[in-house]
């Protein structure tokens, strides 16, 4: 499955935060952009395409996507929707695409 994440960081995001940016080979994401926003340098904001297997739990991609941003991030849209930064609402989120997605597939 394929979602689209955006994800502002207090500071200099990419390097520390996807420097290991596969588990098992199940989860992977891959930036479309970092980007400074404004002339004031306000939070980085990085957007990309989080993928991950069939088989990988709803679970194991949010303690992924939390382990990742978790204290560094200060907003995480998932699918263009605000989403909080706690692994439960992660892990909701992506729940809800995926039945989204189910339903659209019968």
């Amino acid at each position: 499955m394929k979602i689209p994440l955006e994800i502002e960081f207090a500071q200099d995001p990419l390097d520390a935060v996807f420097e290991d940016d596969t588990t098992d080979g199940d989860i992977s994401f891959s930036p479309h952009a970092a980007a400074e926003r404004g002339v004031f340098e306000l939070e980085p904001i990085v957007s990309g395409t989080l993928e991950f297997a069939a088989g990988v739990s709803a679970g194991v991609v949010a303690n992924w996507i939390w382990s990742k941003i978790k204290g560094k991030a200060t907003r995480l849209r998932i699918n263009r929707s605000d989403v909080h930064i706690t692994v439960v609402a992660i892990k909701e989120a992506i729940l809800q695409l995926q039945a989204t997605e189910d339903r659209m597939e019968e």
